[in-house]
């Protein structure tokens, strides 16, 4: 349910925006879209919602690759080219992990002078994963030097200055719970997530302030929400292992130690 909640807020509000209070509940979450059962949103609402038919009515609406730069990672290169390269660490898509980026998976490849800047990760880019999981976001928000592999897109807020990169996460995400992602890509076999899907897909804007204040209102939101399931989660491995604990006792003839 916790999981549903999350979804819901971060759905409302970067498709309707903020409730006046800046507190709501799913109970509050009106649209067809999450009011679905998570993960089985019909084919129809998914389009309605997300190809901007049923979105607030005064918000900018274009692809993302309009207002962002949309870089593929680099292929992974094992050996070096010329006595020129370098070994650095990259990302793949297994960094990508449901929590946000997870940088225990290190790696390491060859790169050429002429595509670092290409391919080098800058704090506060939005990463989406090519394959794997497709679709799966996070903002790259550490100060380390690292680049991406091809199984990774970044995306950059471009010149145009209409879109903030938490607002891009946010809606990114948005598009992956949906089913968007599933429906754009090729899922009878491994998803591919291309740059020229990321580039087309649909998204619509509200002014940069309003912007800013969605992200931070599910900043908030979502962390509270990661420490409640969190806790949930720790209690459950608790009572499994007494439950694990009770039953040895019990055919061992120990029981009265667990009373």
């Amino acid at each position: 349910r916790l999981a549903e909640k999350r979804q819901a807020l971060i759905t409302h509000a970067v498709t309707k925006g903020l409730p006046d209070n800046l507190s709501f509940g799913r109970e509050q979450v009106k649209d067809r879209a999450t009011q679905e059962e998570y993960g089985h949103v019909p084919i129809a609402t998914i389009a309605k919602t997300v190809f901007l038919s049923d979105v607030s009515g005064n918000w900018v609406k274009a692809s993302a690759g309009k207002y962002c730069d949309v870089q593929l990672g680099k292929m992974l290169q094992n050996d070096p080219s010329s006595e020129h390269d370098e070994l650095k660490p990259y990302l793949r898509a297994i960094n990508i992990s449901k929590n946000g980026l997870d940088l225990s998976h290190e790696a390491s490849m060859w790169i050429r002078p002429q595509d670092t800047n290409r391919f080098r990760l800058r704090k506060n880019d939005v990463l989406v994963s090519e394959g794997g999981d497709a679709g799966r976001t996070a903002i790259f928000n550490v100060d380390h030097e690292y680049y991406i592999q091809n199984s990774i897109n970044r995306l950059r807020p471009n010149s145009s200055g209409k879109i903030v990169p938490e607002f891009i996460f946010y809606w990114f995400t948005f598009l992956k719970t949906v089913g968007y992602v599933d429906m754009v890509c090729n899922v009878a076999t491994i998803p591919h997530f291309t740059a020229e899907k990321v580039k087309a897909a649909p998204i619509a804007l509200p002014p940069l302030d309003t912007q800013r204040q969605i992200a931070k209102f599910l900043d908030e939101k979502t962390c509270e929400i990661d420490k409640q399931r969190a806790l949930i989660e720790k209690s459950c491995v608790l009572l499994e292992e007494y439950r694990a604990a009770l039953i040895t006792a019990a055919v061992t003839g120990k029981i009265a130690s667990l009373l």
